[in-house]
Order: C-alpha cells, then sequence, then structure tokens
C-alpha cells in the first residue's frame, strides 16, 4: 500500500535525527505520551486507569489511531484522549499539517507504546511525539525508535505490561521496586 510506504520513510527518516535518552521513571515524569492502534479486540481504556496507579500526579495524553469506523470510547479515565484516523492523512499518506502540529505541540518525559498488534501507525506516532524517554514493545523494523523495548506474551493484559514497566524503570534508575 502507498500509505504505509511513505509512513515507513517517515519513521526511518525521524531515525536519523540523533535524539539522547534521558531515563525517566513513573515518579520523576511530568507528562506521558502513550500510543497505540486500537482495533476492536484490542480497545485499551484500562490503560488510563493502569497508568493512574503508578502517575497520579502527572498529565496524561493518549495517542490512539483507529479506523475511521470504529468508535472510541467517549468516557476515557486517566487522561486526554486523542484519536487520528487515516482521515488525518493525505491520499499518499503524508501526514496532514494539523496532525504534525498536534503530535510535536509539546514535549513528554516519557512515550509509552502499547501496541500489541504492531501497527506501523503507532511505530509512526512514537516516531514522531517529542520524548525524553520512549518505551515500546520489541519489534524488530522498528525498535530503533524506542530507547527500551520489552517483549511480552501474546495474552498479557495492559496491566501486565505497566507492571513490567514500573520494575524495569526503577531497576535501570537503580531504585527498590515498589507497588
Amino acid at each position: 500500500m502507498i500509505t504505509n510506504y511513505f509512513i515507513r520513510k517517515r519513521i526511518l527518516k525521524s531515525l536519523e535525527s540523533p535524539r539522547p535518552a534521558n531515563l525517566i521513571d513513573f515518579t520523576e515524569a511530568k507528562n506521558i505520551a502513550v500510543v497505540s492502534f486500537i482495533s476492536k479486540e484490542f480497545r485499551y481504556e484500562d490503560a488510563g486507569e493502569n497508568l493512574k496507579r503508578f502517575t497520579d500526579w502527572s498529565e496524561n495524553q493518549f495517542y490512539f489511531y483507529t479506523t475511521p469506523k470504529l468508535q472510541m470510547p467517549v468516557k476515557f479515565i486517566g487522561g486526554n484522549l486523542h484519536t487520528i484516523t487515516r482521515k488525518d492523512f493525505t491520499f499518499f499518506g503524508f501526514p496532514k499539517r494539523h496532525l504534525i502540529e498536534l503530535l510535536r505541540s509539546q514535549e513528554f518525559d516519557l512515550l509509552i507504546n502499547i501496541d500489541v498488534s504492531n501497527h506501523i501507525f503507532s511505530h509512526f506516532l512514537s516516531a514522531e511525539i517529542p520524548a525524553k524517554f520512549k518505551v515500546g514493545l520489541s519489534v524488530d523494523a522498528y525498535t530503533n525508535v524506542y530507547d527500551l523495548t520489552l517483549r511480552l506474551t501474546g495474552n498479557s493484559s495492559t496491566n501486565d505490561f505497566f507492571n513490567h514497566l514500573n520494575f524495569y524503570l526503577k531497576a535501570l534508575k537503580g531504585k527498590s521496586h515498589e507497588k
């Protein structure tokens, strides 16, 4: 598909610019961006609640890519929800100006990609959103987008993911594991 070609080129282009990683854990993050692809099978309404267990005081932004036909939840607990669809891209797959402005409107302390489906648009969002430290699930093609990648089993929940992430962020910072 021509759209995937241009998105893939944009992701690879973003990897060319060096970005020093600044390891941050949940207790230090003042603002967190969460990225994912939403399908009928994977609806992350509980992602905000799981994240709130670790970061009660941070400002969380959720950037969820979905197909235009799928309805996103009206109420979303745990942060501001930004729904991104194919309508935010041109016919040739270039992101429209308003989308780029939205994605680059603020820099985050921590970006977390919780997309278990490995959709190309979630990696695009992760590459475009400025963050001091980026975490994603282990994917061979786009591992360089992230400063830390985690590998989980197929039946892991978002709760499991955030528990593992909390453990590894604290271990890398040299803090004892709490919660």
